[in-house]
């Protein structure tokens, strides 16, 4: 175990995601964890930040290994499962988690979120064939703390437009003296970057409704909305859009709380068209001493918001409210099922077809001649594979009832003791084992009887014996020769079983990956959709090995034809042929 895991761990700094899943199987165990596979184990969480897409899924197939193991994964399932959902349309096929992996997932989740729930009753639904699933839609909480809640009509409200002059209240601008534009305007700044970075600057040191550090706050917002300070990245940009922006980096202390300072700037934003108005009031600083402390109940401040409040009041009936569905959402409805690329009759989206095994009930497999061989080589196969090497020559069959009496030993078909004078002998459990071994020791004498033993013809008793005897006679290079001779066919045979394996594996993987012939510019256009999606890892490449484990599966043609829909019946029988003749000659090999 210690070694697999420090093999996963490797492939996973590495992000070699396809071979982690072939190890993963290799990662299990329900007894005692030594010190070593739990420090290799805890190494694990250096990577459970990996945010590649197919990282998730391998997190996730760690979780089910290790579920209900000494062990325990140090992410969180519902997280890990909620990002594989989210980038499931990236996740490359070979990587992708089965249907009955996602549901042992769900499993360990309690209790589950309403993105789990949803893909639980989306698993149901699609299982059934259902064409239509009714779905729980997340509702975002309402909270007048979140800026687009905030309907904030404070100019409207005469007791709060009064408390802007009427309290001490001031506010902070240092209009800044560079043009931050290029192009057209004439601007100080060379590129878009320049302004950005000014920006930045800006934000990081602190954007504040009444001024705040930057000494930009309200009149500066103000400014940039109407033109009258150039602000832009790109010759054309809207400033309002920068604005709408820059609003959300302040606190929410400025944005969600209603003041008639952010009363009007919402406004403005939310209604570009009154910028553009002839009679929308423009700041203009008359005082003698401009410093950037501005007092509210200076009158050229207190007279600009007057002139403003009232501009809005007159065009009150053009303002407009953004309408926000959070917290109206029907979930009553139902969703129709979204569907992929379709090549077959298989209307299921094909993200969810992977090369995980469904089933293990295939218990035979029929051997046709032509691929497989003539058929006397199937016969071989069927019953003794070394046939080819002629094996009459070299082995000889007798009787182990023979064998016995040769040796001088009995083969009893009784127990040779008797036990049935100790204490336990009648006791329920003990009369049980008695009728047992009289009867396992009839059975193993009746075999022996009718049991027959090979063994090779060259070695017979009387030529070890006259070997032992005479160890300088003939009969020594009569065997050394017969065993030079065997030698050489077994290696002939061996070197022609590798060279069939190598031919038929490599035509059964191209097989598997062939797309035939088009019949019509429909077929055609499909097979490129499906070639291409392949390349991207969309689609999934069939390797030998799980052709090898698909000739167990009673669904293995339909299991193939979904992942390959240009796969003919005639043609993955053809694939089977050679799958199963590169078994059996490796088989043989070994």
């Amino acid at each position: 175990l210690a070694s697999a895991l420090y093999l996963l761990l490797l492939r996973m700094q590495t992000r070699k995601y396809s071979e982690v899943l072939r190890i993963v199987d290799s990662c299990i165990t329900d007894g005692h964890v030594t010190v070593e596979e739990r420090t290799v184990f805890e190494q694990l969480r250096y990577i459970a930040d990996d945010p590649v897409p197919d990282a998730h899924a391998c997190r996730l197939k760690l979780s089910i290994m290790f579920a209900n193991t000494p062990l325990e994964c140090s992410w969180e399932i519902e997280a890990e499962l909620t990002a594989y959902i989210q980038k499931a349309h990236l996740i490359s096929a070979d990587n992708r988690l089965s249907v009955s992996e996602l549901r042992a997932l769900l499993n360990l989740c309690d209790p589950l979120p309403p993105e789990l729930l949803n893909m639980a009753t989306y698993l149901n639904a699609m299982e059934k064939g259902s064409s239509q699933v009714a779905m729980q839609l997340p509702v975002a909480e309402i909270s007048k703390r979140q800026f687009d809640l905030v309907y904030d009509r404070s100019y409207k409200n005469p007791s709060m437009r009064e408390s802007i002059t009427s309290k001490f209240m001031t506010i902070s601008y240092n209009r800044p003296t560079k043009k931050l534009c290029y192009g057209k305007e004439g601007g100080s700044m060379k590129s878009g970057a320049d302004v950005v970075e000014v920006l930045h600057k800006w934000i990081v040191k602190g954007l504040r409704l009444k001024g705040g550090p930057s000494n930009l706050g309200f009149l500066f917002f103000y400014e940039v909305m109407n033109g009258a300070l150039p602000v832009r990245i790109l010759p054309s940009d809207d400033p309002c859009i920068l604005v709408h922006f820059l609003l959300r980096t302040m606190p929410k202390s400025d944005t969600c709380t209603e003041s008639v300072l952010m009363s009007v700037l919402r406004v403005l934003t939310n209604n570009p068209r009154l910028l553009d108005h002839p009679q929308l009031p423009q700041w203009e600083d008359n005082r003698r001493f401009k410093i950037s402390v501005i007092f509210a109940k200076q009158g050229s401040f207190e007279n600009f918001m007057k002139s403003v409040i009232q501009f809005l009041a007159e065009n009150d009936r053009h303002v407009q409210w953004p309408r926000h569905p959070v917290g109206r959402v029907d979930t009553g409805g139902r969703l129709q099922f979204v569907q992929g690329p379709v090549y077959g009759e298989e209307h299921v989206q094909r993200g969810w077809f992977t090369t995980n095994i469904p089933n293990y009930d295939c218990c035979a497999r029929t051997l046709t001649p032509g691929r497989l061989g003539t058929v006397d080589e199937i016969v071989a196969f069927a019953t003794v594979p070394m046939i080819p090497l002629c094996l009459e020559n070299w082995v000889e069959v007798v009787k182990v009832s023979t064998q016995h009496e040769m040796d001088s030993v009995a083969v009893h078909d009784r127990l040779q003791f008797d036990v049935t004078s100790h204490k336990y002998s009648s006791s329920y459990v003990g009369r049980s084992i008695l009728r047992r071994l009289e009867t396992d020791i009839g059975k193993f004498s009746q075999l022996e009887k009718e049991a027959n033993e090979a063994r090779m013809s060259m070695f017979s008793r009387q030529t070890i014996k006259q070997i032992s005897l005479h160890p300088e006679s003939s009969a020594i290079g009569g065997v050394k020769n017969d065993l030079e001779q065997l030698r050489r066919s077994v290696e002939d045979l061996r070197r022609r079983d590798r060279e069939r394996y190598h031919e038929a594996s490599k035509e059964a993987i191209a097989l598997a990956k062939s797309l035939g012939q088009a019949t019509s510019d429909a077929d055609a256009r499909a097979q490129c959709i499906f070639a291409l999606a392949r390349s991207g890892a969309s689609e999934v490449f069939m390797k030998f090995d799980y052709l090898v484990t698909s000739l167990l599966s009673s669904t293995a043609t339909r299991d193939i034809q979904k992942l390959n829909p240009f796969l003919t019946s005639e043609r993955i029988t053809e694939l089977f042929d050679l799958t199963l003749c590169a078994v059996l000659h490796i088989a043989r090999v070994a």
